[in-house]
């Protein structure tokens, strides 16, 4: 992934991947920052977006709890 983010920075799916993998890392945030690059590059990434509303909303249920 890191090859292919060098190579190709503005990749919908390359963002969207890197926030799947920091998701199953439970890396909550840096998933967020991902998601949001990769529905930013394609708004009509479905995937992205739906992903991107299950993180923020992990989030704030986190942040909730505490």
């Amino acid at each position: 992934l890191k090859e292919g983010m060098q190579r190709s920075p503005d990749s919908a799916s390359l963002h969207f991947n890197l926030g799947y993998i920091f998701m199953t890392q439970d890396d909550l945030t840096n998933a967020m920052q991902e998601l949001r690059k990769a529905v930013a590059i394609d708004p009509n990434f479905p995937d992205a977006a739906w992903m991107l509303e299950r993180v923020e909303q992990g989030l704030s249920e986190r942040q909730s709890n505490r």
